[in-house]
Formats: structure tokens, sequence, C-alpha cells
């Protein structure tokens, strides 16, 4: 007994520690806000983002309350930090590390998920860029993070509605504003001082002159010792690579072109670095602008320049060159593509808050210099920013960096039967074993669409409708949850392999990529598509579902395809297969399935194509 109340007593002062550690710092000294004000925003054309895109997927954000059970160990209430919102590449995921998914509808909305999960409990600043520069979040990320603030974004004239009500909810005492006027306007500032918040501006006459004035802003707040130069020459990638470490070490990152550091640039390295590091090749800083930064300081020398073949190349070099290669407690994962970059521009502070790189890849496949780092490294946290990443993506990342096989097996329980191959089943439905499996639930949403519609929600309606039609048909039907509860992927797996059954069927909506309509949330993709495992009739089962669903809805096409590197596919005896039945985030597929009837009739479908392929 009297260990008990020692344990609760202990895990107690812990949980309360923890909590007190998150309070955000004090305030530093105020700061002179008549910063220059001249042309900005004209200097940004070679690295500006069109303002048209966030790929996406809903995440809510929720403080973490703990409990105290019988033997003093903590419990969790509700969920904290990162809540993950599945897709469809998350039944790959593992049990030995977690991939989590930090994105909005937009990119405004990815930034405030960002700030809620890094600073949960409010700011005393904030860091406000540009929506479409890149390069500003990069260069802003070492003030936020000597600052202890979330970068926000705005478009040029007026304040985004979602980052006024995170402006709101964070009740900061002051804001950074980056760029002059052009960037973000003079209206802007004045709506934020008409919430009783003080403004900093921060600007130059170019983008460089504007990173000496913040790199000088951060020396105020404390010594410096390292810069880490940049180029515009060849767009924001390689910048964006450096943002986690310039972030955690608080050291300024200044902009050049490839020929030209400006004077206030010049002279701030001279009179504050002796150690500059060069981000990108010849072509991005010539030889003739490194060597002019290398007699001013100790340590600049050609040695000190990180390149690559290309902007995946010298992504691993960056991690690899200032992270090492782990074991990494957290890694954030970023699109790498131009207009996908975006996403990330608020990324910065919290991967630094996390002493985490940040690895960079395309959306649709892993470039070959990131599989070569990450073959050799682990990580526990995946945090993926921003969406639309395909499932060969996250799948991939998940095997290599928790060590996982491509075709990994759970090691069989005393209670599990032994696998055993997968075989046709004999004709007819009547008595067979199905496991019907509606994606999701519980604390884990699955996708979340337009109008906030969730996954778990038409997964289960869907399911039971699929489960009532083959019941009637006579077979014996087991679902792997009747009600908003949430299995894991190995329980989903070992209750068709314990009750020995015929066919695994797993039921998911999709979600998309690109942003397409930034007033609704509209995502690009849409259609419907099955995944099939191994064998002739998990394929004859696959295309029959599909044959039935298209005869039946005014659906693209999307088409069977392999499904073995999904977790319930690869890890259950029967044959086993994985319906998509549709976009959440397309109005064209909502349109037609927001209605419980339409959810119920895809079930249907499904069923039918079941009982087609036993015929």
């Amino acid at each position: 007994m009297r260990k008990n109340i020692k344990r609760k007593v202990l895990a107690t002062i812990s949980a309360l520690a923890l909590a007190f550690s998150m309070i955000p710092t004090s305030l530093a000294d105020e700061v002179d806000t008549d910063a220059s004000r001249s042309e900005f925003v004209n200097q940004l054309d070679s690295v500006n983002m069109e303002e048209k895109t966030s790929d996406t997927q809903g995440v809510e954000i929720k403080l973490e309350m703990v409990n105290v059970d019988s033997e003093g160990r903590l419990e969790k209430i509700g969920s904290t930090g990162l809540e993950t919102e599945s897709k469809l590449d998350s039944d790959n995921q593992k049990q030995s590390g977690s991939m989590t998914s930090l994105s909005g509808s937009n990119r405004y909305q990815t930034a405030v998920k960002i700030s809620q999960n890094g600073w949960p409990r409010g700011a005393q600043n904030v860091v406000l860029v540009n929506s479409s520069s890149t390069i500003s979040g990069t260069m802003a990320t070492p003030l936020a993070t000597t600052y202890n603030a979330p970068i926000l974004l705005s478009s040029n004239q007026t304040l985004n509605p979602n980052t006024l009500t995170e402006i709101k909810r964070l009740r900061p005492r002051k804001i950074y504003i980056i760029g002059d006027t052009r960037a973000l306007s003079s209206n802007i500032e004045r709506s934020i001082k008409s919430m009783g918040i003080s403004t900093v501006r921060l600007s130059g006459a170019t983008v460089g002159q504007t990173s000496a004035k913040i790199a000088n802003e951060i020396s105020r707040h404390h010594d410096v010792d390292t810069s880490y130069v940049v180029s515009i020459q060849n767009g924001s990638a390689d910048a964006l690579s450096i943002a986690a470490q310039a972030g955690r070490t608080k050291n300024p990152v200044l902009v050049s072109n490839a020929s030209v550091l400006n004077s206030d640039a010049m002279n701030f390295i001279r009179n504050n670095t002796p150690n500059v590091y060069y981000i990108g090749g010849a072509g991005s800083i010539n030889t003739s602008l490194l060597s002019r930064i290398s007699s001013i300081v100790a340590n600049g020398s050609e040695a000190n320049r990180i390149s690559g073949v290309d902007r995946h190349d010298t992504n691993a070099k960056i991690i690899s060159k200032f992270f090492g290669k782990g074991p990494f407690s957290n890694m954030l994962i970023a699109k790498s593509d131009d207009i996908g970059m975006i996403d990330t521009v608020a990324a910065g502070p919290l991967a630094a808050m996390k002493n985490a790189p940040i690895l960079i890849t395309k959306k649709d496949r892993i470039q070959r210099a990131t599989n070569k780092y990450i073959s050799g490294i682990r990580a526990s946290n995946l945090i993926q920013v921003g969406g639309g990443f395909s499932y060969s993506v996250t799948s991939g990342l998940q095997r290599a960096l928790f060590g996982i096989s491509s075709n990994p097996s759970p090691a069989p329980r005393p209670s599990q039967p032994s696998p055993r191959p997968q075989v046709t089943p004999s004709r007819g439905i009547k008595g067979k074993t199905i496991i019907i499996d509606p994606g999701h639930g519980g604390r884990d949403t699955g996708a979340v669409g337009l109008n906030g519609y969730k996954e778990k929600d038409w997964t289960l309606v869907t399911a039971h409708a699929c489960a009532d039609y083959l019941r009637r048909a006579g077979a014996k039907v087991i679902m792997t949850r009747t009600d908003d509860t949430y299995p894991t992927l190995p329980e989903r797996a070992d209750l068709s392999n314990n009750e020995g059954a015929v066919l695994f069927c797993s039921i998911h909506y999709n979600k998309g990529g690109n942003l397409v309509n930034a007033d609704t949330g509209e995502l690009s993709g849409n259609g419907v598509e099955v995944y099939k495992g191994k064998g002739q009739f998990a394929n004859s089962v696959a295309n029959k579902i599909l044959n039935n669903i298209l005869n039946n809805f005014n659906l693209r096409n999307r088409g069977v395809k392999d499904g073995t590197h999904l977790y319930v596919i690869s890890n259950t005896n029967a044959p086993a297969i994985l319906v998509e039945g549709g976009f959440v985030s397309s109005s064209r597929d909502v349109n037609q399935l927001k209605y419980k009837d339409a959810q119920k009739k895809m079930g249907i479908q499904i069923a039918k194509g079941i009982v087609a392929a036993f015929n």
C-alpha cells in the first residue's frame, strides 16, 4: 500500500514538472519598431511560391491530461500533441515506431496545427511571415527559436482568419513581422496592434538585407558563433534543409545570390561569427564569393560547403553533417517540390524544439540519395508536415526508419495458429467465415474531409451494411469493430487468423493531395480503388467488388492495385483486400457518398462482389 502511495506521489510530481517545463520563457526587452520599410516582396520573385496549395489532411490537436492508476503509473486521458489522422498508408504503420501528421486544409491551417502542437499553452512571441515565401520562413526560424515563438503565415494584405484565431489563442505580447509593407501590409500591422500586441518589423531593401536585420536582432539577444549562408539563386530547397539546424543552435541564416552577399551581412559575419557554412553548390554560391567570406573569418573555407547532386542529396548531407546518423527520437518529413515546401515554412521552430532534422522527399517517391541515407539510421517518431504523400513514400520511410522488413510478419504467439498458405476457398458463401474490417475508429479518425466528414464514421456504416448482406447470404461474418473503438492493426490481423477466416476485407475511404479550392478545402484526387493481397482469389474478389461499385456509382475507376505493403493484408493468413470507396476530400465523391443510404449502398456492393467471387 505504501509503495503504491509513493508511486502515485512520484508520478504526480513528474507530471507537474513536465507541465511547468512547457511554460513559455519570459519576454526579451522591447525592440525599436521603426525598422526599415523599404521594398521586400520584389526580391522574392525567384523564391515565391504561388499561393494556391498546401497538400493536406486534417488533424486534431488536444491537450493531454493524466491519471494515476492503482500501481502509480501515469495513464492518458484523451490525447495530446500529435493526433494522427490516419490514411490508407497508415495501414503499413508498424508497432516499433509511430508516424503522425500535422496538416490543415491550407498552408495557414498547417502552420496553425504546428503552432498548436508546439505551443499548446500559448506563446509570448510570434513570428509572422509572408505565406508565399519559403525563404522568409527559413531565415526567420532561428529568430523564432531565440524568442520561443511559433511561425505563422499571412497573405500580404490581410490576416488569414485561421492565423488571426491562432494569434488570439496564443495571446502573445509581441509579434515580429518579417519584411516590408509589400510583404506584410501596414493594415496587418494595425490589426495586430488593435489587439494590444506590440510589433517589431524586420525589413531590408532586399531579402539578403532582411536576413542581416534578423541576424542582428538575434545577436542582440545572445552571442552567436556561426552563420549559415544560403542562396536564392536556385530556389529555397537547400535553405529549407538548414532551418532545423539554424533553429536549434539559434544561429542566423544569411541570404546571398550566387556571387554577392550584401554589405550588411558581410559586416555581421566579420563582427560576430568566426564560423560560416555554405549551403549549396558552386552554382548557388560561387567560389569567388566563398573566398571573400573565408578571408574575414577563422573557419569558412571550401571545406564548409555542403552540397549534393540535387536538393535531396544536399538535404541528406546536411542532416548527416549536423545531426549525424541518430538514432533520432523525432524526425520531420516534408515535401521537396517547390509548391509543397510552403507547408514547411512553419516547421523549423518545431523541429528545433524537438531536436529533430527535417527530411525532404518527393510526395510520390523517395529519391536515391534519401534512400541511401535513411537505410542506415533509425527514428522513433516521424512527423509528417502537410499531406499528399503517397503510401509508397510513407510506408517506405517507416520500413527504413523503424527497421522493419518489407513484408513483416509478427512472431506467432502460443495462442495463435501457425501461418498457413493461402488457398482458394471452396465455392459458395454459406458457412464461410469472413472478416469485415471497418478502418480506423475511436481516437483514430482516419481521413477528415469536406465539411468535417470523418472516414471512421463512413467505414462503420458501410461495413455494417456489408456484413448484414453477407449474413443474409449465409456467411459467418465477424467484424473487427462494431462501434467507435480502435482495434490495433495486429489485433485485426490476429482476429482473422485465430478465427480461421477465408477472406479478410478492410473498408476505407480515401483523401487527396493538392489543394484545388481554398474556400472549401477540396483536394485533388477522386474515385474508387481496391488493394489486393497475394493469390488468384484475392485478385478475383478485388475485381468483382470494384466492378460492382462502378456499376452503381458514378465514381472514377482507379483500378485494382497491389496491397502487399499494407499491414492488414500482409499479416493475415486469409486472402485479403482493402477497399477505398471514394475520397472524403472530393466534392464529386462526397456529393454521392455523404448520405448514410449511399454509404450503406457501398457496403452492399462490396458484399455482392464478395458473393460473386465465391460463386
